[in-house]
C-alpha cells in the first residue's frame, strides 16, 4: 500500500480506532530531577499530565505495625509502569 494511501486511512479512522490506536503507541516519557529524591521517569498522558505511577512512599517493618515514610526511592528511578494490584 502506498504511504499516501495510508496516511489517509489513518486520517479518516472513527473515534474508537484512534483510542485504539494510541493504546498502542508507546507513551512518551518524562524525567524530572528532584533535589533530594534524584531522577524520577514518568509517563505523558494524551491529555498533557505527567503520571508517576507506583512511586514507594513507605515502607511497612512488620505487619501491623504504623508504616515508615521513605526518604529515597531505593535506587528506582523508572515509575511508567503500575504497581502491584489488591488482592481479590
Amino acid at each position: 500500500m502506498p504511504l499516501s494511501s495510508s496516511l489517509y486511512q489513518r486520517e479518516n479512522l472513527t473515534p474508537t480506532d484512534r483510542i485504539m490506536a494510541s493504546e498502542i503507541q508507546k507513551p512518551q516519557t518524562f524525567t524530572f530531577h528532584h533535589a533530594n529524591l534524584g531522577r524520577m521517569t514518568g509517563i505523558i498522558t494524551p491529555n498533557n499530565v505527567i503520571q508517576f505511577r507506583a512511586v514507594p512512599y513507605a515502607t511497612i517493618p512488620a505487619r501491623f505495625k504504623q508504616s515508615v515514610l521513605s526518604d529515597t526511592l531505593a535506587g528506582q528511578d523508572d515509575f511508567t509502569k503500575h504497581g502491584y494490584d489488591l488482592p481479590s
